[in-house]
């Protein structure tokens, strides 16, 4: 059997380690828990939004991204996910989640999840959109818990931030800045592509 492994934050309500436990002792497996501190979440902000080459308005995804790394450091080559698994069993698609957990992972290590081969994705499309049979699945793994939503508690991302870089990119757009997340990887996004590309992406301020 694979290796089973889950993440535990140690954020009230947010970590899944009993439930990942449980399903991994039910199919004869030990589940490994790889902690992952709050700094090592705020750390990884720049880093995320590069390689994510998106701004996040959560930080969810990017527990993935220090998840797989941490992983890669201890020998594993592949990371076997549910990614897609939403979107294939409800026939919907799932862009700001899926493509993102997906390059967080593969900077690390390679991606693999059955609901990103052909045949499933097939299926899900001739099912169409609204023909929601994630029970199916849930009743396979003996998980009958109802689906929440996994976001990120808010958690205090002011030592990543450069405010005044923030307001000249609000002050381009015409927007009204904030110190949250959003602005955050916005800035290493566009900072990236400066570094990158030579240029100053914004111009002057007016």
């Amino acid at each position: 059997m694979p290796a089973v492994a889950t993440m535990a934050t140690g954020l009230a309500g947010y970590d899944e380690v009993d439930a990942a436990v449980t399903i991994a002792a039910r199919y004869g497996c030990t589940c490994e828990t790889v902690e992952i501190s709050v700094d090592d979440i705020v750390d990884a902000i720049p880093g995320a939004a590069v390689v994510g080459e998106t701004p996040l308005y959560n930080l969810h995804p990017v527990t993935r991204l220090v998840l797989a790394r941490e992983l890669a450091r201890r020998g594993f080559a592949t990371l076997v996910t549910g990614d897609g698994g939403d979107a294939a069993f409800a026939g919907v698609p799932d862009h700001d989640y899926v493509p993102i957990v997906a390059a967080y992972t593969s900077a690390y290590l390679a991606h693999a999840s059955p609901y990103v081969d052909p045949i499933v994705i097939a299926a899900s499309i001739a099912a169409g959109s609204g023909a929601d049979d994630r029970g199916v699945l849930r009743g396979y793994v003996g998980d009958d818990r109802p689906k929440r939503p996994r976001m990120m508690p808010a958690l205090d991302v002011a030592r990543v931030i450069d405010r005044a870089r923030i307001d000249q990119l609000a002050r381009q757009l015409g927007l009204a800045p904030r110190a949250d997340v959003r602005w955050a990887t916005l800035d290493y996004l566009v900072r990236d592509l400066e570094s990158s590309s030579g240029v100053d992406v914004w111009g002057p301020v007016r």
